[in-house]
């Protein structure tokens, strides 16, 4: 038995646009167009989170420096002079003296307006 494969009226494949056929509710002419078709959509995300990845990354330097120079606070200025983003955080949350304790990655400090104090970094032994 022979099958017959029959062309769409209309049908079309979303990323080059060339006629489909086979099944019905095909999308694409190709596995080539639809991941083409998949990259392109998410490219926009995986940059998105790159960027994000990149200023935590800067954060944790930043800390880490201030850890290796044996501080344990600093001014909100200084950090930010430094590249520090205070929107860049993996945790925030209030502590019970009402200050934000703020989390990047493995280090936890208290945030306030104008500094950031009680830097540590958690051991997870």
């Amino acid at each position: 038995m022979a099958y017959i494969i029959k062309k769409k009226s209309g049908g079309c494949c979303l990323q080059c646009g060339s006629a489909l056929s086979g099944r019905k509710g095909k999308k694409f002419c190709s596995l080539e167009c639809k991941n083409s078709y998949h990259n392109q959509i998410n490219h926009e995300i995986r940059l998105y989170r790159g960027a994000v990845m990149k200023k935590l990354a800067r954060n944790t330097e930043i800390l880490t420096s201030l850890i290796n120079d044996g501080r344990d606070s600093a001014k909100m200025d200084e950090l930010l002079g430094l590249g520090f983003d205070p929107y860049y955080l993996t945790s925030c949350s209030k502590s019970t003296t009402g200050h934000d304790l703020c989390c990047c990655f493995d280090f936890c400090f208290i945030r306030t307006r104008t500094r950031i104090f009680n830097l540590r970094r958690k051991s997870f032994k």
